[in-house]
């Protein structure tokens, strides 16, 4: 918890800078309206934490986990971070980049402390951050 949350603040300013990038400010928050009143903003944004463990359950605990034993550190890792990637190619550059850099340290984090948790914490405190940012760049909060 203490390393998820050392992460969060290590990330922070990035997040800040990138929010002000027009390609950042088109993609998020995703839904939009959701920030017109701050009780649609809390809901939307309880709301995505089960997206982000839908994606932290597939890619860091079923593939990484689940595929260690068969393929080791290295091939469980390269599994769940490519797809992962992958699906950034959509995303803003800076996100993409980020899933490049940080996925196999998630892969890591996943495999050290044997659980997803952690990882969906991290992935969904920075995902709530860069909404916050974005909107309040955007002058939505």
């Amino acid at each position: 918890l203490k390393l998820a949350a050392v992460a969060v603040l290590v990330a922070s300013p990035g997040l800040w800078i990138s929010a002000a990038s027009p390609e950042m400010q088109r993609t998020y928050p995703m839904a939009l309206e959701a920030p017109t009143t701050p009780g649609l903003f809390a809901a939307y944004e309880l709301s995505y934490g089960l997206y982000y463990w839908g994606w932290e359950f597939f890619f860091r605990g079923a593939l990484q986990l689940g595929l260690m034993p068969a393929l080791g550190f290295t091939g469980a890792t390269m599994v769940q971070w490519l797809p992962s990637v992958m699906i950034h190619f959509e995303k803003p550059l800076a996100e993409t980049w980020g899933a490049v850099l940080v996925g196999p340290l998630l892969g890591a984090a996943a495999v050290r402390t044997r659980s997803m948790l952690y990882v969906f914490l991290f992935h969904y405190a920075i995902g709530v951050i860069n909404d916050i940012f974005c909107a309040l760049r955007q002058g939505m909060i």
